[in-house]
């Protein structure tokens, strides 16, 4: 399963004085406060790389939403000027992830298995970002596109259909400000 993030920059203010601690000690582990302490990588950074897994993991096992930041242990694995690995601990169980760090947005991708490639890519959130996907999934596949539909399960996670059966295709759509996202996994196609 994957999941991802997209943070427009411009956008996201990061809290000051009383507030900063307040939302840094809400949102991160003591870990994860040093890692940003340390300037090695900012709050927006981590916080995508959190919710990235947070989704990952609730479209593996079908969950109801239910965000608890700090139950989500990120620690930085390699990282440079515009890149970053990350693995992500999230009740028991591991995710892997890579970012990008732009001057504009921070975009984030983590998976259960790291030998299945995540493809992303960033989109104005002008896009029609739903079609997007499936025009990817249907040049990938060779589905054709209007055979190809998005639905929201019980737990309201979006899932790809094929003639109004689940396609097995893990992916994730995010947005934020004038960004739009989409990770998926071409998994036995």
């Amino acid at each position: 399963m994957t999941g991802n993030d997209i943070v427009d920059l411009e956008i996201a203010k990061v809290p000051t004085g009383e507030k900063r601690l307040r939302f840094l000690d809400k949102i991160f582990t003591f870990q994860e406060q040093e890692i940003i302490d340390s300037g090695k990588v900012g709050i927006w950074t981590l916080w995508a790389m959190k919710e990235a897994t947070y989704k990952a993991h609730h479209r593996r096992f079908d969950l109801p939403r239910s965000f608890e930041p700090k139950k989500i242990e990120v620690s930085i694995i390699s990282s440079a000027h515009t890149y970053i690995e990350a693995m992500g601990l999230y009740n028991g169980y591991t995710y892997w992830g890579s970012g990008s760090l732009t001057s504009e947005y921070v975009h984030f991708s983590a998976t259960c298995n790291l030998e299945d490639p995540i493809n992303t890519e960033v989109q104005p959130s002008t896009c029609d970002i739903k079609n997007r996907l499936k025009q990817l999934v249907s040049e990938k596949t060779g589905i054709n596109i209007e055979d190809i539909s998005l639905v929201k399960n019980r737990n309201l996670i979006p899932q790809l259909h094929y003639k109004n059966k689940g396609l097995s295709l893990p992916f994730s759509i995010s947005h934020h400000g004038k960004y739009a996202a989409i990770s998926y996994q071409l998994i036995n196609y």
